[in-house]
């Protein structure tokens, strides 16, 4: 792209490709999450065991889901920060006549190059653990049950 030539934006357009990065992140959180329980059952849908040895020599088969932690890591929070020039303002209805802006479908243009030196947007996420959702936790004590 030639050095002199802007890319303009719309404000709804940055915050729509924010949000769908956002939910891109939970997506694949939540297959990952899925696909990690598939390791504890085999293809027909039956419990993994590993078998252990007691104190007292007995053998004892232990459900592998049972043997590990199955908190679910969530985006808690997502905080954007970027600088960006206002490069016009235009309202979305065609009904309007120039000059009048209708407040409730304005829309800005941003321009989206270096603004004060840099191209650079501040993105901080924060992660939590989760309780272990009710129907994991349901799974397990279902397997538990046959210790």
């Amino acid at each position: 792209m030639p050095e002199n030539s802007k890319t303009t934006h719309s404000l709804e357009d940055i915050i729509k490709g924010l949000q769908y990065a956002v939910n891109s992140a939970q997506e694949m959180i939540r297959a990952q999450q899925i696909s990690a329980m598939r390791e504890y059952f085999d293809n027909d849908g039956n419990a993994l065991y590993q078998t252990i040895k007691t104190v007292n020599n007995d053998t004892m088969k232990v459900p592998l889901i049972s043997l590990v932690p199955h908190n679910v890591l969530l985006i808690d929070e997502a905080q954007i920060e970027f600088s960006t020039k206002v490069s016009s303002v235009a309202a979305s209805n065609p009904e309007l006549s120039p000059g009048e802006l209708d407040t409730r479908h304005t829309g800005f243009d941003m321009d989206v190059t270096s603004v004060n030196g840099g191209n650079v947007m501040g993105v901080k996420v924060t992660f939590k653990a989760a309780k272990t959702p009710e129907g994991v936790a349901r799974v397990i004590d279902e397997c538990n049950k046959n210790l």
